[in-house]
């Protein structure tokens, strides 16, 4: 272990005289260390708050995103509502097609009645807004 120290003390007492009687490289060598360390750094913070930036953008599209699917679903609601008021439309219209054939015919054939009963039933719901529209056949 002696030799070992030795070589060791030896190079510090080199290393120290070196420093004092060229400080120049040794200075600059700090600087440089320095400069780098800090470069590191900085690049290390910067790809941080780039993170937390795309972060924070992603969170915002995603939002924005959520807010058109709301908007969507409040459309297709809407849709669907429309769509099931014109199939009642339509079987309303294709009940009152029928219904008027067949009376129709039976007054072709002398019951006159029944029709009129009908176009009366059809005058009730047409002045109630479509709310009491329950058509008798005879």
């Amino acid at each position: 272990m002696a030799p070992f120290r030795s070589t060791l003390n030896s190079a510090y007492l080199w290393t120290r005289v070196l420093i004092r009687t060229h400080p120049g490289p040794f200075i600059g060598g700090a600087f440089a260390v320095t400069g780098a360390l800090t470069g590191s750094l900085l690049l290390v913070l910067e790809s941080r708050a780039g993170r937390r930036e795309a972060a924070k953008d992603l969170s915002t599209k995603f939002e924005h995103l959520d807010q058109k699917i709301v908007h969507l679903d409040q459309k297709t609601d809407t849709i669907e509502k429309t769509i099931q008021e014109m199939k009642k439309a339509l079987e309303d219209n294709k009940r009152i097609a029928f219904t008027t054939a067949h009376l129709t015919m039976t007054a072709l054939s002398g019951n006159k009645k029944p029709m009129q009963q009908f176009l009366a039933d059809i005058e009730k719901c047409i002045k109630s807004g479509r709310k009491d529209c329950g058509v008798t056949t005879a």
